[in-house]
């Protein structure tokens, strides 16, 4: 069984990034896409098939995608925080 993860970061973001994400995102290894763009539809979808969310940011100051998560109801896991 292979794990396959998504990433949704916006393209402007990837100068911000340190080298070595930024190396990650432009050679990234087969079990994980960065699909750009998705619109809502398709957002719903993904997290309807999804096992798990991760937010992995302290930057991000609403975290209104854990809260889609959750109502997802797939476990979420944030950095520095407890899965809920």
């Amino acid at each position: 069984m292979t794990t396959s993860f998504c990433g949704l970061a916006h393209q402007s973001v990837k100068s911000m990034l340190p080298d070595k994400i930024q190396k990650i995102i432009e050679n990234p290894p087969e079990n994980l896409i960065f699909p750009g763009y998705v619109d809502t539809d398709i957002l719903i979808g993904a997290f309807s098939a999804a096992k798990a969310f991760l937010f992995m940011t302290y930057e991000e100051n609403e975290g209104i995608v854990v809260l889609e998560a959750l109502s997802a109801k797939i476990t979420a896991c944030g950095k520095g925080y407890s899965c809920v």
